[in-house]
C-alpha cells in the first residue's frame, strides 16, 4: 500500500480502520508498516480519509503479493479462479460430491477474525495435519502453495508473509477425524494466531448428524449445532447453470 505524505494530513481516522495494526501517526503525518501491512486495500476502499491519500501498489512482487491475495476479497487466486481463500466446493458441495459417503471435509480457517497469521504458523498446522492422514483438498489456495503435498509444507520464501487469513481444507474419514481434531488441539498451542474448525459432510438424515457430533466429542471437539444446509441446486442437473 502507498501513502501519499503530500496529501497526507495526519488526522488519525485511519488508525482504527486498518485491520492490521500497521498505520501510526507521528510528525504530523501517517506512516505505514509494511512489515504488519497486509495489503488488504481496506484503508484505500474506506471513503473517510479527507484527502483520498491511500493508493494500492500496481505490481506488487513475489511473494508480497501473496498478502493481497490472502488478504483482499476482491482479489482473484489465479490457480483457483475464486476470489476468497477457500474453494467453492467447500461452501457448496454442489457440483463434484467430493463429500459424498463417509467423505468428509475438513476446513481449518487461520487468522480470522482480524487477527492475522504468517505463512509459517499456516505450514506448522498443515505439517500437523499430514501427520494425522489428512488429505489436503486440490484447488485450495493454501494446497496450491505448498512445495510437499504430503508433508504439508510450504516454500521458505513466503514463510514470514503475513496475512489476513489463510482457509485450509482437507479430506479424511469418520475414523480418521479424531486424529485430525487431536493434532489441532496440540498445535493450537504453538501458533501465535487463531483458528476455527469447520466440518463438512453429506449426513443421511439426523441420525448420521448424531453420530458425526458424537465422534466429535469423543475427540475433544465441541461441535456447535449451527450448520449451513445445501441442496444441490448449484448442479446441471436441476436446470440451467445460470440460474440464480
Amino acid at each position: 500500500m502507498i501513502l501519499s505524505e503530500e496529501l497526507c494530513i495526519g488526522c488519525g481516522e485511519c488508525v482504527v480502520v486498518c485491520p492490521g495494526g500497521a498505520i501510526s501517526v507521528g510528525a504530523d503525518v501517517a506512516c505505514i508498516d509494511r512489515d504488519l501491512c497486509f495489503e488488504c486495500c481496506v484503508c484505500h476502499r474506506w471513503d473517510g480519509c479527507p484527502t483520498h491519500a491511500f493508493e494500492p501498489e500496481t505490481s506488487l512482487p513475489w511473494p508480497r503479493s501473496l498478502r493481497r491475495l490472502f488478504s483482499d476479497p476482491l482479489a482473484l487466486f489465479e490457480g483457483t479462479s475464486v476470489s476468497g481463500r477457500g474453494t467453492e466446493e467447500m461452501k457448496t458441495d454442489d457440483v463434484s460430491d467430493r463429500f459424498a459417503g463417509d467423505v468428509l471435509g475438513i476446513s481449518v480457517d487461520v487468522g480470522r477474525p482480524n487477527v492475522g497469521t504468517r505463512f509459517d504458523e499456516v505450514e506448522r498446522i498443515c505439517a500437523v495435519l499430514a501427520e494425522a492422514g489428512l488429505r489436503f483438498a486440490p484447488d485450495n489456495p493454501v494446497t496450491e502453495l505448498m512445495d510437499d503435498v504430503r508433508r504439508g509444507t510450504l516454500p521458505e520464501e513466503i514463510r514470514d508473509e503475513r496475512v489476513l487469513s489463510a482457509v485450509i481444507e482437507g479430506l479424511t474419514d469418520l475414523w480418521g477425524l479424531p486424529p485430525v481434531l487431536s493434532a489441532l488441539e496440540k498445535v493450537a498451542g504453538n501458533v501465535d494466531t487463531v483458528f476455527s474448525v469447520g466440518l463438512i459432510a453429506r449426513t443421511p438424515g439426523p441420525d448420521g448428524i448424531e453420530r458425526l457430533k458424537s465422534i466429535a466429542r469423543g475427540a475433544r471437539g465441541c461441535p456447535r449445532p449451527s450448520a449451513k444446509i445445501n441442496l444441490g441446486l448449484g448442479k446441471k442437473s436441476h436446470g440451467s447453470s445460470d440460474c440464480p
